[in-house]
């Protein structure tokens, strides 16, 4: 399969202004974006303003926006109680280096939405929540040696750039996946001591438990993996694992930064009840800025309390940030909100099954909380090794034809927002009702 050109040539038709000033861009930024994730083919598309559940861009159009950040706004954008907070704490500074009361505030409704009897502390990003809490498990254990798992994201830090879209052909056993940097740059002491396992699959992590005997200092894992696609734990799957961690003394990590404050308003903790010694978090919970945290049992933060590990930062809890938060998590995320916005998003999968089922397309929509996702098979994907089977110029082309329709999403997935309305998902629904035979004519390799 390849892309369809025609979605290519009306894709550059529409968005001319966006290719000159990304052509500009280049010679200021590598590959023209701040972050290689704001890169997609065949050029990245300039934003000049948010509102709502909707995005304008450089060259007029005014587009429904589902990926909205990698789920970072739940909140929607621009929404009413985040300016509000934000320019409020604006006035009354932007930074102290000293502590406020907001902070032990948000800090006290994180851990009423994550009951695992611990301690906050908070950073500025995702990276940084699962970098100090490996440096924190790590301290905690004795033990330098992690396990994280084929297909999850855990930031931009060298120990998690491991195994996050290995290439077929490369992966090892399905017991006993291969450690394969994404990255040059990254020491191979780092690389030996990130091992790596299976989704879903407990004999692989087990494997890696009884290879590197009282040397696993932690398990970190993306509860639901919103990296490749959107794959669920089977039942069973995060109980063994807190087993398995219990048993060889390994502190086990949830990395809630795609799912925390998503999936429910205690994210997969609440979800599937299972306790972690650590959760992390960011995105969702500071309605658009940069903020994130990390929760870890008590007697685990005390190594932080007694100067055993070092977590620092300038910015950290600063109180812009964190009075965005706490309209976040206060104001605009109530019970309400999570009802609405489920409700939303339970339509707009069950919509897409029955658009799928009668246009001959192999796909089946999954939902979880507010996020839902198309998957283009008849199986549920059960693991990484499951979703990268799946045709990449497939996903390319359902992104360029829902695009080029002024609906925005990801090829992993799409959020339903605090902002977005039945009108939103009439239109998505719409949009995919167009794109869904021609995707299925694409799939079955039969001419349009």
């Amino acid at each position: 399969m390849t892309i369809d050109v025609t979605f290519i040539e009306k894709f550059r038709a529409r968005n001319p202004e966006s290719l000159r000033r990304w052509e500009d861009a280049c010679s200021a930024l590598p590959l023209g974006v701040s972050s290689s994730f704001q890169y997609m083919d065949p050029y990245p598309i300039f934003i000049e303003r948010a509102q709502g559940s909707r995005l304008f861009d450089a060259d007029g159009h005014e587009s429904i926006d589902f990926a909205m950040s990698h789920g970072s706004m739940l909140v929607g954008h621009a929404h009413p109680s985040i300016v509000r907070a934000v320019q409020e704490q604006v006035s009354r500074g932007t930074i102290y280096c000293h502590p406020t009361d907001i902070a032990v505030e948000v800090a006290r409704e994180l851990q009423r939405r994550y009951p695992i009897d611990g301690l906050v502390r908070f950073t500025n990003s995702g990276t940084e929540s699962t970098m100090h809490a490996l440096r924190v498990a790590r301290a905690y254990t004795g033990r330098e040696k992690i396990i994280k798992f084929e297909g999850n994201y855990h930031g931009a830090h060298d120990a998690v750039l491991i195994s996050i879209m290995p290439r077929r052909g490369y992966l090892g056993r399905d017991d006993r996946p291969r450690s394969l940097p994404v990255s040059e740059g990254i020491p191979s002491a780092v690389i030996e001591n990130t091992c790596v396992a299976a989704f879903n699959n407990l004999e692989s992590v087990e494997y890696q438990f009884d290879r590197h005997l009282n040397e696993i200092g932690a398990v970190i894992v993306e509860p639901v993996i919103m990296n490749a696609g959107m794959v669920v734990p089977e039942p069973g799957f995060l109980e063994g694992l807190r087993d398995l961690c219990n048993r060889n003394g390994a502190l086990l990590i949830f990395d809630e930064v795609k799912t925390g404050v998503k999936i429910a308003p205690g994210g997969a903790v609440q979800l599937y009840g299972v306790r972690p010694d650590i959760v992390c978090l960011s995105k969702a919970m500071g309605g658009g800025m940069p903020i994130g945290a990390f929760i870890g049992r008590r007697e685990v933060m005390e190594t932080i309390s007694r100067f055993e590990v070092t977590h620092v930062g300038t910015y950290n809890g600063n109180p812009v940030c964190l009075a965005a938060a706490r309209a976040a998590l206060l104001e605009v995320l109530t019970d309400e909100a999570y009802a609405r916005m489920e409700k939303l998003q339970k339509r707009l999968c069950e919509e897409h099954d029955r658009i799928a089922h009668d246009s001959g397309l192999e796909a089946h929509a999954l939902r979880v909380g507010t996020v839902g996702a198309l998957q283009m098979r008849a199986e549920p994907v059960r693991s990484y090794r499951d979703w990268v089977t799946l045709s990449p110029d497939l996903l390319q082309n359902y992104y360029l034809g829902m695009h080029n329709q002024g609906i925005l999403v990801t090829q992993e997935q799409w959020i339903v927002s605090a902002q977005h309305s039945d009108e939103d998902i009439d239109r998505h629904l719409e949009a995919f009702r167009i794109l869904a035979p021609h995707l299925a004519s694409l799939q079955s390799g039969s001419p349009r």
